[in-house]
């Protein structure tokens, strides 16, 4: 019977920080475009941070939707302050372009 299992929101910015920090190192060393960020490569990163029970085949479906949605959740909020940093080094630097990823405008 599959297992219900959960993730905190720190858990999950935990989670989001060092998947950021595992794409941005895979495009620096590969070149740009070159991750895969689907639901099967989510989970096989997953497995890199989570206790080892997650991979003892007993963990439901719905147990992974939850921690990549609550993954999700903190890369946004992670990525609202990063862009509110972005965009006032922007102002700072008027040389400099920065593009919000929502809306594919300059700052």
């Amino acid at each position: 019977m599959p297992k219900k299992r959960r993730v905190t929101d720190d858990q999950a910015r935990l989670l989001a920080i060092g998947f950021m920090r595992d794409v941005i190192c895979g495009e620096l060393a590969t070149g740009p475009g070159t991750s895969n960020s689907s639901h099967d490569m989510a989970v096989a990163y997953f497995m890199a941070y989570l206790p080892e029970k997650w991979a003892d085949g007993e963990t439901s479906p719905q147990s992974w939707d939850h921690v990549w949605l609550e993954m999700n959740v903190q890369l946004e909020v992670i990525f609202d302050a990063l862009n509110g940093e972005a965009m006032r080094t922007a102002r700072d630097n008027p040389g400099f372009n920065y593009w919000i990823a929502k809306s594919k405008s300059p700052v």
